[in-house]
């Protein structure tokens, strides 16, 4: 279509024109996503033109259609010049119904409106999210005029309002809270959009409180929620997680302390830090089993002391020896003031895992966006999931209610037995069980019932077979880093973060990634403190304990001899051929000998061999 013929028709002011020229050139695009470069200019100016007419005063069906096609522009963000202005925006805002600026919201218009009008709000809040995502001008100009405001007040007003609408505004929230720290911060401390938001989760949910923290739904048996209520709440999800995120990394501090005391830097947390990975909700662990949104959240402070690392390490032609021993030490996240509202949300969240939705894919979305907000609560909150009364038939635990965790297991099951997309399917479910079950007793120990039972069929290795034990042992050995770190610290908790009892259900083999990161492969236990639970062993194992390899894992069947039938000039043959290779791969320096520290962390063998010798040497 030619572009130049609808410039010169939206100069004039025949609006019947207007909208059969845009609806042709809408139904042609209405599917186009790339657009020709050479018509650039071209498009821009169209989108200026646009604007000049909804600034007109125009009917409600020249509005829709000039807002469709505004709608279809924004997706080449070239062209988002004369949008993303605050003319430009204001003009949307509003179309919107979305009262900008400081008194916004408080002369917010909610007359009733005709279906063309609903319409020409619809499409308004279809453009700003399309120019807020897609320019950063818009962005800015969205904070400066606050828009943010105008939606909360849009929010707490609408309660029965058109679907589409909610859905619109809780989406444009969800993207200036992710693109935008600054509003971020002023949705929670100014605006209390979470408590907001969680209103919001009650009234599309259908919920009532029974409880201080316990929800349900009237009628007697939950039905499935309907298609436009569940798209509702996955956008309140999706915003809660990002205001939920920023107040769990407001004034973080990290600490990169070397166990030798060579050096200490502190990295304070930078109000302002974009998250640039907010719309990427993968979970994977990193340095030494840190989350990695956490470390995303702190990667421009963290950013300076890896260049360091690389700096002196180039210098060295070597790893320096302090960056070896260093590591990173998150402060545990505590609740704050807020303390009761998230514990609100949490209870939320527990109703929200026990519902089901239309069809399975799309109950499995919204137990996926569940995980991810209640991964970003302090852990002291995680009791609201198990402590509610137990009613026949339901999964209990020493007096709790483990229905949640139970829909969490089989979560976490369902993503593995996928078999693709780990970094951001299963590890946020694998985060969430590790840190429930290292602050929670009754957590841990019913999981440990169903993952890691009393062994009995120990002629197995451990990695082969079915159970969920299986599956997870399989993935710490897994090519993806985080994968294979969030499944060994997800068993190691378990185990009391014991290294025994982690070896006796995966086998050494399987779990030295997971030493030597934690400096453990002398054994012993790490830092958190355990209750004095018993580990009963069945008689099963104590019988074949003495027969288990311990890399392996498991009873291995007997090997002939290879030697047995050689000659004693064969067999010297044989050992000096295989002296040879590994010098011939010492000198190429393919391998290195290493040896254990006294501190569990690997060196160079005549390091580890140098050390107690130097401390000996003293004691005379």
């Amino acid at each position: 279509m030619d572009l130049n013929s609808v410039l010169s028709k939206l100069e004039t002011n025949n609006e019947e024109e207007i909208k059969r020229l845009l609806h042709q050139y809408n139904v042609e695009n209405s599917r186009t996503f790339t657009f020709d470069p050479k018509e650039e200019d071209l498009r821009s100016r169209l989108c200026q033109g646009l604007l000049t007419v909804l600034g007109r005063q125009v009917g409600s069906c020249c509005q829709s259609t000039c807002l469709e096609t505004l709608r279809i522009l924004s997706r080449d963000k070239r062209v988002l010049g004369p949008v993303g202005t605050r003319e430009g925006m204001l003009v949307l805002a509003g179309l919107a119904r979305l009262q900008a600026g400081e008194e916004g919201g408080d002369s917010l218009q909610e007359d009733a409106q005709t279906e063309e009008e609903e319409r020409v709000v619809v499409e308004a809040l279809k453009c700003l999210c399309n120019v807020v995502f897609n320019s950063v001008a818009a962005q800015q100009v969205g904070a400066d005029v606050q828009l943010a405001r105008g939606l909360c007040a849009r929010l707490h007003a609408a309660r029965a309002g058109c679907h589409e609408v909610g859905l619109f505004s809780l989406r444009l929230l969800f993207l200036l809270s992710a693109l935008r720290p600054d509003v971020r911060g002023g949705l929670q401390r100014e605006l209390h959009a979470v408590g907001l938001l969680t209103e919001v989760l009650e009234r599309t949910l259908d919920l009532r409180w029974v409880g201080p923290y316990e929800v349900a739904h009237p009628g007697l048996q939950a039905l499935p929620i309907p298609a436009e209520d569940n798209e509702r709440a996955m956008e309140a999800l999706k915003a809660l997680f990002n205001l939920t995120l920023s107040d769990t990394s407001d004034e973080v501090s990290y600490t990169v302390t070397p166990s030798v005391c060579y050096r200490m830097i502190s990295l304070l947390y930078v109000a302002n830090v974009r998250h640039l990975s907010v719309l990427t909700l993968a979970k994977a662990a990193g340095p030494d089993g840190n989350p990695s949104r956490v470390l995303r959240a702190c990667a421009d402070q963290l950013a300076g002391v890896f260049m360091d690392i690389f700096d002196l390490s180039l210098s060295q032609s070597a790893v320096s020896t302090c960056f070896k021993m260093s590591t990173i030490v998150p402060p545990p996240k505590k609740a704050k003031g807020g303390d009761h509202q998230l514990r609100l949300v949490t209870a939320i969240m527990r109703h929200l895992l026990m519902l089901k939705t239309q069809t399975e894919d799309k109950t499995e979305e919204a137990h996926s966006h569940a995980i991810n907000l209640l991964s970003n609560l302090p852990v002291s909150c995680l009791d609201v999931l198990i402590d509610l009364p137990v009613q026949g038939g339901q999964e209990e635990y020493s007096g709790k209610n483990m229905d949640a965790v139970q829909v969490l297991l089989d979560f976490m099951e369902k993503r593995i037995d996928k078999g693709a997309n780990y970094k951001e399917g299963l590890t946020p479910v694998l985060s969430l069980l590790t840190e429930g079950s290292r602050y929670h007793r009754e957590i841990r120990r019913y999981i440990k019932t169903q993952v890691l039972p009393p062994l009995k069929e120990v002629k197995v290795r451990p990695e082969i077979g079915s159970t969920v034990r299986n599956k997870l042992v399989r993935l710490m050995t897994h090519v993806d880093m985080g994968v294979k770190q969030s499944a060994a610290e997800f068993l190691f908790v378990l185990c009391k973060e014991s290294v025994d009892h982690l070896l006796k259900y995966t086998g050494y083999g399987n779990a030295a990634g997971l030493l030597v990161a934690r400096g453990l492969l002398a054994g012993g236990r790490g830092e958190t403190l355990y209750s004095d639970d018993e580990d009963s062993d069945t008689e099963e194992y104590k019988s074949a304990k003495p027969f288990i390899n311990p890399i392996t894992g498991h009873v291995e069947e007997p090997m002939p001899n290879p030697i047995e039938d050689m000659t004693e000039e064969q067999k010297e043959y044989e050992a000096q051929k295989l002296v040879n290779m590994f010098d011939k791969l010492s000198r190429q320096q393919l391998i290195r000998p290493m040896g254990v520290r006294r501190d569990g962390t690997l060196a160079p063998l005549e390091e580890a061999l140098r050390q107690p010798t130097a401390d000996s040497s003293d004691s005379d």
